[in-house]
């Protein structure tokens, strides 16, 4: 079987598996048509994006119950998805305007900058059924949080914080995981790939890796065109 963690990046896409025991990756810059492989070779692929997408006002209950479960000081990193229809929008203001239209809240600025990925993701899935049922959407932080066994008493993007991560993924992974990132860092610089954004896309590798883990919500609930919405 192989596996993906996936994670987006400012110049991308990182996508790391760790199946059979060997640490590979795959960057892939914005607009690189051959991201779409993962989906042909993969058979289980775990993404810090959102899936499944609401049409109506009430949103996706899984960004709730992530917030309640990360807790304080880390439910701010769960950002509300875009409604369906505001993907249409070419511009801030009139994607604002679509949501706001349809449950009364605009986009942060963090959502727009990623919606025309949660676009060209949300185009696909629904496209391909068969890669939507071997997608499932995931947070870094709630993996990390199961790797420590609670809250991370450091943020991800401090040295502490970084320090604790890659320490997390030593103990499950073993050296390969530190020689991993200390690669995929030398091949790509910080303007394109933060360091975060590396042990995010280790984590969910690994946790791909595995037998999928209760979701949240259980069961998960699904969007008008079945795909997920819930968090693995």
């Amino acid at each position: 079987m192989i596996t993906w963690g996936i994670d987006g990046c400012r110049g991308g896409w990182l996508a790391v598996s760790v199946s059979g025991g060997a640490c590979t990756y795959r960057y892939f810059a914005l607009g690189d048509q051959d991201f779409w492989q993962l989906w042909e070779t993969g058979d289980r692929l775990l993404i810090d994006l959102p899936v499944g997408l609401s049409s109506t006002a009430a949103g996706r209950p899984c960004d709730r119950l992530l917030r309640q479960t990360l807790g304080r000081g880390y439910s701010s990193s769960v950002f509300t998805p875009p409604v369906r229809q505001a993907l249409t929008a070419q511009t801030y203001p009139e994607a604002c305007a679509i949501n706001a239209s349809i449950c009364g809240k605009k986009l942060s600025k963090q959502t727009w900058f990623i919606m025309g990925r949660i676009r060209d993701v949300d185009i696909f899935l629904s496209q391909n059924p068969a890669a939507a049922t071997k997608t499932y959407e995931s947070h870094p932080e709630r993996l990390f949080q199961r790797l420590h066994g609670g809250t991370l008493p450091h943020k991800k993007k401090t040295v502490p914080g970084q320090s604790l991560r890659s320490a997390l993924l030593r103990q499950v992974l073993g050296a390969d995981a530190i020689a991993l990132a200390a690669r995929i860092r030398a091949a790509h610089p910080q303007k394109v790939l933060a360091n975060d954004d590396i042990w995010d896309a280790i984590a969910l590798a690994y946790f791909a890796d595995l037998e999928p883990q209760t979701p949240l919500p259980n069961p998960p609930d699904v969007d008008e065109r079945g795909l997920r919405m819930a968090f693995f």
